[in-house]
């Protein structure tokens, strides 16, 4: 039996020995040949043959250092010697994106994360680090090694969108040993490769020859499990009712075409009547519900699966946070600055759009500056809240200058105390939004500051009115550069305000779906419960006029207000985690703005059973909160009377205004409006 031949390449600039075709190889399609290779970092050695299965690559491995040692005379590798090369080899997957682009995958071994890094560090001298990410899996293992590198941003990234689940189903389609035809979606966290009915079926155009080969190929897979016990080939929304034994029972090398051909027909057929839905007879990514399968399939999506969910955040968070690259912190608390910030000119005008954000890493400095103690910290930005639409196309397709509505999430450690994570908003109008505007240096300085102390005293008053507040807001400074529309001032060093809270654990009230209400144990009390607290949530937040600006629509359970239960799953409380638009509407009556308020129990009548009862709760509650701010407010008329400013929009003059209006305030012809909107409102719906 003449030698085996390995075809080897060694890359001297990477000092990088490839075990098969190059990573790049292409077919005769031109797409790539290989998905999917094998690393071994200890001896730089890629292996990309015989197929893209990680247990024939480091079979082709183990053979190849059998050879070498053959050809020396040395005994060939043991049992143990073997099963330690498989333990230090690192599964890679390769995906092409747009304009050329590759995208390195890396699904490390939880047990051995060091082993992922040196991998890591490895494919950074083939591709830019911001195009290597670290497999999306549930284990907490990956997470937290990851997590501490300050590096949450490089764990894969989810589909958000229909275009890129349509992108991600593509991408993961591939092949095993065969190249021909990709007829495998793959499961880069579990390495499991799914074969759809579709792909299955479509094998009947091919020659008589390569139809053998693709039969032979799934026969001899699908029964095989990998390193991690996922099975090689599973048969795509199939269950139990077509598996591996289909095939066994057949020698498709000793068939003719004809029988070949016949047994491909009698296998589709028991392929299609296992399927759970006649929807997964088609591959069809522009069909919601068949897109939506395949990605969770292979994608792990849902909000399990996602960072946010495992950090503890809520719902809403899953899929919305932007984890953007901020610095290491290594044993001496020092910040070293992530190298992706020196790669801007290698970024795609996309890549560019998502990594262009500096605040993150001057965030990061200012903590850095402050304490020595830090083990690692994670920043993310949030997407905007759109509360106005009509608003917002205003302000966005208005040439004024606009305002600034940055928010972002940090994950912070110190060393000694418990994991905190923080909500962080950036000043909406500092020093450079007013230098747009057209301010001197020194107004926008003070127009900063006292900006600043508004929004402190804003929300003192508002805890003064009885809202629900998160119990502490800290206001820090990061330092920026101008580079805005007055040219005189470019470049010139401004200090930016933004303020820090702890982030509100629980449910947005906005958010809460027919379960919580419909429980056939607790949904009755959940339902009064629930109602009467968002009642008592309303009467501040009526008092203190929130309100878009020229609006008298008022802002209420539009994601701000956080519902926390209690270990029966009952609420507990409602914390309202950000008061925006607070104390616009101060000067009008609150008769003006009652009826907005029946909308919140309005538009759950559908989903609350008892509603009769809820809607009276919602009322009392209300009216029970009113009186009770009403009774006490009084006494903390003086609290901004030192303020400097007392002129018409100063919070001293509002505050006056909000607290006249209150004690001139009917409770019981409130609480009697609130209830005939209701009804009204009900009848209407």
């Amino acid at each position: 039996m003449p030698d085996k031949v390995f075809n080897t390449e060694f890359d001297a600039r990477h000092n990088l020995t490839y075990l098969g075709e190059s990573i790049l190889a292409r077919n005769e399609q031109g797409n790539l040949k290989r998905h999917i290779m094998t690393l071994f970092p200890r001896s730089r050695f890629m292996v990309t043959e015989p197929s893209t299965l990680h247990g024939d690559q480091c079979a082709e491995y183990i053979d190849y250092l059998n050879s070498l040692r053959a050809a020396e005379n040395v005994p060939s590798l043991t049992e143990e010697q073997k099963e330690d090369v498989i333990n230090h080899a690192v599964a890679l997957t390769i995906i092409e994106g747009e304009d050329g682009r590759f995208f390195a995958i890396i699904r490390p071994d939880p047990n051995n994360m060091q082993l992922a890094f040196q991998a890591d560090e490895i494919m950074q001298k083939l591709l830019p680090k911001f195009r290597i990410f670290f497999m999306h899996t549930d284990d907490k293992r990956i997470r937290k090694a990851i997590r501490e590198r300050g590096e949450s941003w490089r764990i894969q990234p989810l589909p958000r969108t229909k275009d890129g689940m349509q992108k991600t189903v593509a991408n993961n389609k591939i092949t095993i040993r065969l190249s021909q035809r990709r007829i495998y979606y793959y499961n880069m966290q579990t390495g499991a490769r799914f074969l759809s009915y579709e792909s299955f079926e479509r094998l009947n155009e091919l020659d008589f020859e390569t139809l053998r080969d693709y039969l032979i190929e799934i026969q001899t897979y699908s029964p095989m499990k990998n390193r991690e016990g996922y099975s090689e080939i599973v048969f795509f929304k199939a269950g139990e009712g077509f598996t591996s034994a289909n095939f066994q029972q057949f020698d498709f090398t000793a068939m003719d075409e004809d029988a070949l051909r016949n047994v491909h027909r009698q296998l589709c057929e028991e392929f299609a009547k296992a399927l759970i839905d006649p929807l997964f007879k088609q591959d069809n990514t522009e069909n919601w519900d068949w897109l939506l399968s395949m990605v969770s399939t292979i994608s792990n999506v849902d909000k399990f699966s996602t960072e946010e969910f495992q950090m503890g955040l809520c719902e809403e968070f899953a899929l919305k946070v932007n984890w953007l690259p901020g610095g290491r912190i290594n044993e001496e608390g020092g910040i070293i600055k992530d190298p992706v910030y020196t790669m801007m000119d290698q970024m795609t005008p996309s890549e560019w759009r998502r990594y262009n954000d500096g605040i993150p890493q001057r965030i990061l400095f200012t903590y850095v500056q402050e304490s020595f103690l830090i083990e690692y910290a994670n920043i993310g930005v949030l997407p905007p809240i759109k509360r106005n639409q009509a608003a917002n196309r205003e302000s966005e397709s208005s040439d004024k200058p606009k305002p600034r509505r940055s928010v972002y999430i940090m994950q912070i450690k110190l060393r000694g105390q418990e994991e905190r994570v923080y909500i962080i908003r950036v000043q909406k109008w500092d020093i450079g939004e007013l230098l747009n505007e057209g301010k001197g240096l020194l107004e926008s300085i003070n127009r900063a500051e006292n900006y600043t102390d508004y929004i402190l005293n804003r929300r003192l008053a508002c805890h003064l009115l009885n809202m629900k507040l998160p119990p502490s807001l800290k206001v820090r400074r990061f330092i920026e550069i101008y580079h805005g529309v007055r040219a005189e001032f470019n470049n010139l060093v401004i200090h930016n305000a933004f303020y820090e809270r702890d982030y509100v654990p629980g449910i947005a009230t906005n958010r809460l779906t027919a379960k919580y209400f419909q429980n056939p144990k607790i949904g009755a009390d959940f339902s009064v419960s629930f109602a009467r607290m968002l009642g008592e949530t309303a009467a501040p937040n009526l008092i203190v006029g929130r309100s878009t600006e020229g609006s008298v629509k008022p802002i209420f359970d539009d994601g701000d207000e956080v519902l926390q239960l209690d270990e029966n799953g009952m609420p507990r409380r409602i914390i309202v985690s950000e008061q925006p638009g607070t104390f616009v509407y101060y000067n009008g009556g609150l008769e003006n703005q009652i009826a907005d308020y029946a909308v919140p129990i309005i538009k759950r009548a559908h989903i609350i059973p008892n509603y009769k009862q809820a809607a009276e709760a919602y009322v009392d509650g209300f009216l029970k909160s009113f009186r009770k701010i009403q009774r006490t407010a009084e006494q903390y008329r003086s609290t901004f009377d030192d303020l400097p400013d007392h002129n018409d929009g100063s919070m001293f003059q509002k505050w006056h205004c909000v607290l006249d209006r209150l004690r001139d305030a009917n409770p019981n012809a409130l609480a009697e409006a609130l209830f005939k909107a209701i009804e009204l409102g009900t009848l209407k719906d």
